[in-house]
C-alpha cells in the first residue's frame, strides 16, 4: 500500500495563483482582485500622471460611483457588468483602491488586445 507524505507541521504551503485578490494591507476587502498592473501604479505612482480604470462594483454601482467622485476620479462611462471606467491621478490609485463596495480593479487595457492576445500586463510599445 502506497504512503502518503504529508508536509511537517508548521510547513503548510499552498498554492498560489498569480490571479489571487490581493492580500495588501492598504486594501480593506482581502476578496477584492486587484490586478499587478495596478498594485505597481500604486506602489510606484507617477506625478502628473493619469491613468484609466476598470472598477467593478461589489454591490451598489452608484454608491461606488459617488465614492470614486468623491475620492478624486471622475466616471468617464459604465459599462457591462457593474464596472466603471475610471480616469485618476495615478498618485490617487492607492485611495481609489481602498474604497468600500470594490469587487475588482484593473486598467483599462484588460479591454485590448494585440496580435499575441495579451492585454493590460504586456505592451509591444516598451510602455
Amino acid at each position: 500500500m502506497a504512503s502518503r507524505i504529508r508536509p511537517a507541521a508548521g510547513d503548510q504551503r499552498r498554492a498560489t495563483n498569480r490571479y489571487e485578490p490581493s492580500k495588501s494591507p492598504a486594501i480593506d476587502n482581502p476578496d477584492m482582485y486587484v490586478s499587478p498592473a495596478v498594485r505597481s501604479i500604486r506602489e510606484h505612482p507617477l506625478e502628473d500622471e493619469s491613468i484609466s480604470l476598470l472598477v467593478r462594483a461589489a454591490d451598489d454601482i452608484d454608491e461606488l460611483r459617488e465614492r470614486v467622485e468623491a475620492a478624486g476620479g471622475t466616471v468617464e462611462d459604465e459599462l457591462e457588468f457593474e464596472t466603471l471606467a475610471v480616469s485618476v491621478q495615478q498618485t490617487d490609485v492607492g485611495t481609489i483602491a481602498e474604497l468600500a463596495g470594490i469587487e475588482s480593479i484593473e486598467t483599462d487595457r484588460t479591454l485590448t488586445m494585440d496580435a499575441d492576445g495579451a492585454g493590460e500586463d504586456v505592451s509591444s510599445s516598451g510602455e
